[in-house]
């Protein structure tokens, strides 16, 4: 016989999950060879599996396991989202030597202010070789987390390949009387690593073609 039994924590972030008893099921196998002292029959043996939503995996037993596996989630099953995500569109004109950038769709970015709901923008700022020659700015949406912008923007490029140029995204929020705060942060280029790498290179290697890809903010 086996039976299966459910636990659900609440009022717990993400970041405190490997400090706590994760869900999991409890399967109750029974052991042939080990009986006991009272009744004789075989006693119960508990094993710990996966959950039947597959989120959750057994729980990490380190610190290193812990963060390994909170990189792991599933996109959109993440309990936390940090800093947020940025949808960006990149296109490069190799006749006309021009970059176009399309701000689409910020997602999952946090509370900033007293009400609990941040009012989003992005600066957009175009380096080259470590020197800013162009900046943007989209306009402010007001109370949301998941902002839609949809705005384009076309920046001309002092050189004729990509190699120097780098693009800054920071979003803010708009905040009357007194300094933006940075939410979030993000660059595209050359030296970019993963994702933000990639995105950068297919740009070159397709040139003429709008590529979006999702990307994390990190900290301003």
């Amino acid at each position: 016989p086996k039976q299966e039994q459910g636990w659900q924590i609440t009022g717990r972030g993400r970041e405190d999950l490997p400090l706590c008893l994760l869900p999991f099921r409890a399967q109750v196998l029974w052991a042939p060879r080990r009986c006991s002292q009272r009744s004789g029959k075989p006693a119960p043996q508990i094993r710990a599996s996966e959950p039947s939503q597959g989120v959750f995996r057994s729980a990490p037993r380190t610190e290193h396991a812990a963060k390994k596996w909170l990189r792991s989630l599933p996109a959109g099953k993440n309990l936390s989202s940090g800093r947020g995500e940025l949808l960006i569109s990149l296109c490069y004109q190799s006749t006309t030597n021009t970059l176009t950038v399309v701000v689409l769709k910020a997602r999952h970015l946090p509370k900033s202010d007293v009400s609990g709901l941040s009012d989003p923008y992005v600066k957009v700022n175009l380096y080259h070789a470590k020197k800013r020659i162009s900046k943007k700015k989209t306009h402010v949406k007001k109370c949301t987390p998941n902002a839609v912008f949809n705005e384009l923007f076309v920046f001309d490029i002092p050189c004729e390949s990509l190699e120097e140029i780098s693009v800054e995204f920071l979003v803010l929020d708009s905040e009357r009387g007194s300094r933006n705060e940075v939410i979030g942060r993000l660059v595209l280029g050359a030296t970019a690593e993963g994702t933000r790498g990639e995105h950068w290179k297919e740009i070159w290697d397709y040139p003429r073609r709008q590529i979006a890809k999702w990307h994390m903010l990190c900290d301003g």
